[in-house]
């Protein structure tokens, strides 16, 4: 993340592209709200990992929401995350018990 910040500041488009290719394929529940943060920090230069994160934040959506690290985001991006649940429908379960017993 140091070196796509770098990239960007010193405005290295190859290096920059270099750095998200590299980056992308380890985005997990437990990271993908940190180098989301990092990547909003960054700028337009980073959008398209910001994209990727939230791509993957909306298909996770259930684990990442657990994390400590998803109530660190800035409350833009949380807010942002949220309309983006509203307007695709991703299924949130509130808890795992059967109410089916009442």
């Amino acid at each position: 993340m140091d070196l796509l910040q770098l990239s960007h500041e010193f405005k290295i488009d190859k290096l920059r592209k270099l750095c998200e290719e590299a980056i992308s394929p380890s985005i997990s529940i437990e990271n993908s709200s940190i180098i989301m943060k990092r990547a909003h920090e960054i700028g337009a230069q980073a959008e398209e990992l910001k994209n990727t994160c939230l791509n993957y934040i909306l298909m996770n959506y259930q684990q990442v929401i657990a994390t400590n690290s998803y109530y660190d985001l800035p409350k833009a991006l949380i807010k942002e995350i949220n309309m983006l649940v509203a307007q695709y429908g991703v299924k949130v379960m509130i808890n795992n018990r059967n109410d089916n017993n009442h």
